[in-house]
């Protein structure tokens, strides 16, 4: 739970962060000095360190706080589905050898007791739901920590972007000749 925990300071740390590179109206105010000097990889090995990091020198620290929690929030999940499929795990495993003697896991007995009147092959099938919503969580966690560093590395790249109010791409057309012009670009 205090894991939790910190990984929610660090989210609410960089959605702070959004306060201190000074918004001016609907845009942010960015240094035209320091774009020279961005680095798409710059930005890739950031978020690969720390996701959210890498948006935040992109000057995109509104996406920081969503990426945590994005990833927080599967990792919570990977690890409920866990805990339950080791539950179930250790329940099964006491009930499926319940006739045998000596028994092989005496020590699951505990765990089966809290299942009173459940059958060894209901227990066998939550064990394996939980097993499959596992493996599902930790693929999804590791899709979006990947989608996380390529989002880093592509909004690197469009940090010098020009966005200004002309965005024409033909800056006029004029004739040459008699049924024939000129486009320039």
């Amino acid at each position: 739970m205090r894991e939790q925990f910190r990984w929610i300071a660090v989210a609410l740390l960089l959605a702070a962060a959004n306060v201190a590179w000074g918004q001016t109206g609907d845009s942010l105010v960015v240094n035209r000095a320091t774009q020279s000097n961005h680095s798409p990889t710059g930005a890739l090995w950031r978020s690969a360190l720390l996701p959210g990091l890498g948006q935040i020198y992109n000057r995109q620290p509104i996406k920081a706080p969503i990426i945590a929690a994005g990833l927080v929030g599967l990792t919570v999940v990977a690890v409920h589905n866990d805990r339950q499929f080791d539950l179930y795990n250790r329940a099964y495993l006491y009930g499926a050898y319940l006739g045998e003697d000596p028994h092989p896991f005496p020590e699951y007995e505990d765990e089966y007791l809290k299942f009173p009147g459940v059958s060894t092959s209901a227990l066998r099938s939550r064990r394996d739901r939980y097993k499959r919503n596992r493996d599902l969580t930790i693929i999804g966690t590791v899709i979006a920590y990947g989608l996380n560093v390529l989002d880093a590395y592509v909004g690197g790249h469009l940090v010098d972007f020009d966005v200004g109010e002309d965005l024409s791409a033909i800056s006029g057309v004029e004739p040459v000749a008699i049924m024939s012009f000129r486009v320039t670009l």
